[in-house]
């Protein structure tokens, strides 16, 4: 493998990697109410949000629950699934504000797709394929991998029949338009993302060029983050750039002269890799500490952060976790908060699957208590023999 460490993160470089172990709470696995899983959101009250399927009939729903990475975990709650009005969701595609509400891709008869926000109590359709779009051709699709923030505002992606492709922003009332690829390329890819100041951020072919961009609208107006165009460097950029509250984007991309895919890290100002790896997967998270996951594919896949100033293997296929053997895992581009800590997909090679969550700080004091008191058990992972 490669020598990976040779980064710069902000002026910093990195002297030193750590290799665990770390700790996973179960939040829930298969079992009689739910098998399956994908890719959790994780918000800064440690609420967790899921795609999951009904044990008993194969149904799939979205799933949220209390879950502090220290324990103990609340129990699972149903938010929506596909018994009555929705016929399906999209894996992976949910995010969770601070305030718990859930944003979501969903389909219903009749070829109908949507995004859609949990608020807590119900939900409000904030746009549909049903909703013909003024000017503009007939939809395929509306939101697959939709963003919220905590104002509850929604930033997606709407791509319609003739294969053009469109960035919209909810406010709240209203859905206004981004970018319409009339003007040139495929416009953003099915992944946007938006902070709390209403910055929404994608990545896709922008204008005539037809070069990859990482494309930013601040207060509705367009500018170029990282531009294949005029960086004659960067080539093939990841498809789920992430943005925290400090304006700070995250980005995977390889270059001409290389085929490894790294780690970027920008604002308006400019970018710079930050982590040069083999094959980094295009999935990443970010918070507003700078903390940030990636994975490697590799042999093993492998789970690393860049946290404390150093970068910290977390996870690789083959360890043991809950007992059983990693075959598979996933983090979301939501994965991460702010209190450093994150939410998991796992399938074990026995093919059952969890999601679990785990912390990269100290357990907080008044938790341990609580961790006494409750009972509650982490699942210490640990390394197979070599």
């Amino acid at each position: 493998m490669k020598a990976k460490w040779a980064v710069l993160v902000a002026a910093l470089v990195a002297t030193a990697t750590w290799a665990g172990p770390i700790d996973f709470t179960k939040v829930i696995d298969t079992g009689p109410f739910l098998t399956n899983f994908y890719a959790p959101a994780y918000n800064d009250n440690a609420e967790v949000a899921f795609w999951g399927t009904y044990t008993s009939t194969g149904n799939s729903g979205l799933f949220t629950a209390s879950a502090p990475w220290y324990g103990p975990i609340g129990a699972v709650n149903t938010v929506v699934d596909n018994s009555a009005v929705y016929s399906g969701f999209g894996l992976g595609t949910v995010d969770l504000n601070t305030g718990g509400d859930l944003v979501f891709y969903a389909e219903k008869s009749g070829g109908v797709s949507g995004v859609y926000v949990f608020n807590g109590s119900s939900v409000d359709n904030i746009y549909e394929t049903s909703t013909a779009v003024s000017g503009r051709p007939d939809i395929d699709r509306v939101g697959y991998r939709p963003s919220i923030n905590d104002s509850g505002q929604v930033a997606f992606t709407i791509r319609y029949d003739d294969f053009t492709n469109g960035s919209y922003q909810w406010d709240g009332s209203t859905v206004n338009e981004l970018w319409w690829s009339y003007l040139g390329g495929t416009g953003a890819q099915e992944h946007l993302d938006i902070n709390n100041s209403g910055t929404v951020v994608g990545s896709g072919m922008f204008g005539e060029s037809y070069e990859e961009r990482v494309s930013a609208w601040v207060g509705g107006v367009q500018s170029y983050w990282a531009n294949g165009f005029t960086d004659d460097s960067l080539s093939q950029i990841g498809s789920f750039p992430v943005l925290n509250q400090n304006g700070e984007v995250l980005f995977v991309a390889h270059t001409w002269s290389s085929p490894d895919y790294n780690v970027y890290q920008g604002t308006a100002s400019g970018y710079s890799a930050v982590y040069n790896g083999d094959f980094v997967h295009e999935s990443v998270a970010f918070n507003d500490n700078g903390t940030f996951l990636f994975t490697e594919i590799e042999d093993p896949d492998t789970l690393y952060a860049w946290h404390d100033s150093q970068f910290k293997e977390l996870l690789k296929v083959g360890d043991i976790v809950d007992g059983k053997e990693v075959e598979y895992f996933l983090t979301g581009s939501h994965a991460l908060n702010n209190d450093d800590a994150f939410a998991i997909y796992l399938k074990f090679t026995d093919q059952s699957e969890g999601v679990f969550v785990a912390g990269l700080n100290a357990v907080p004091e008044p938790a341990s208590l609580l961790f006494l008191v409750f009972g509650g058990a982490l699942l210490r992972r640990r390394r197979r023999s070599a």
